[in-house]
């Protein structure tokens, strides 16, 4: 009997590392599409706000204002990686 639920066991663990690797390999490229989903949605600039006018007038490059810019216009601005 117990020759059996080792033989059933052994099966098992040999299933299911097989297919532990191909669901983690899923997983990862999910989170990955995921990812960059959230980071494109992060880089777009913000609808109202007029984003070139920043740009032309050099706010981008300003270090007092970065962190504004940051939040408003990322994407005109160059801050998106």
């Amino acid at each position: 009997m117990w020759f059996y639920y080792f033989i059933c066991l052994s099966l098992m663990l040999n299933f299911h590392e097989a297919t532990a690797g191909g669901i983690e390999s899923h997983l990862k490229s999910l989170f990955e599409k995921l990812r960059g989903r959230e980071h494109i949605k992060l880089c777009k600039d913000h609808p109202k706000g007029n984003c070139l006018t920043v740009k032309a007038t050099g706010l981008c490059e300003d270090p007092a204002w970065k962190n504004e810019v940051n939040q408003i216009c990322p994407k005109t601005c160059g801050f998106c990686k």
